[in-house]
């Protein structure tokens, strides 16, 4: 097939068939991206500066919170720049000091301290469904530590 490439330097390939479009072009938020491409996108010499990386950077995490469901002032990791072919991004947070540097000066949350809070948001949601599942009539009650062993092992 063809491959589109969207606002965010996000590419994602499109059927040979256009007709159901009328032709025009298709965007990453209408289509449910097939597969992520690394794309060229080197600037040129002199276009990165404070105020170019500050802006490159929020328009990636907008276009980034909608497909991941993070919220915005979650700075993502190094790598989500280079898997969905932003790594000019990456490799200007390295030249400007670093990611935890431009989180100080951006007012964004660390990978490191928001992975924190997503895993204890995910053991939240595990304990909630089990809390439904095996918690009997009273969802202010939780099984005893005993008991959520003997469901873990099937006895």
């Amino acid at each position: 097939g063809e491959v589109e490439k969207g606002d965010a330097g996000i590419t994602t390939e499109i059927g040979a068939d256009r007709s159901a479009t009328n032709g025009t072009d298709i965007l990453l938020e209408e289509v449910a991206p097939q597969r992520w491409q690394h794309v060229n996108t080197r600037k040129k010499y002199g276009y990165w500066n404070d105020f170019t990386l500050r802006s490159e950077i929020y328009e990636f995490i907008t276009r980034y919170m909608e497909f991941s469901g993070r919220p915005a002032i979650w700075m993502p990791r190094l790598a989500d720049f280079d898997a969905h072919g932003r790594s000019d991004i990456q490799n200007a947070i390295n030249r400007f000091g670093g990611a935890n540097a431009l989180c100080k000066k951006y007012c964004l949350v660390p990978f490191q301290e928001w992975q924190y809070f997503e895993s204890l948001y995910q053991l939240c949601v595990g304990l909630k469904a089990f809390q439904k599942t095996y918690g009997g009539d009273d969802p202010d009650v939780f099984p005893p530590l005993a008991e959520i062993k003997e469901c873990s092992t099937g006895s």
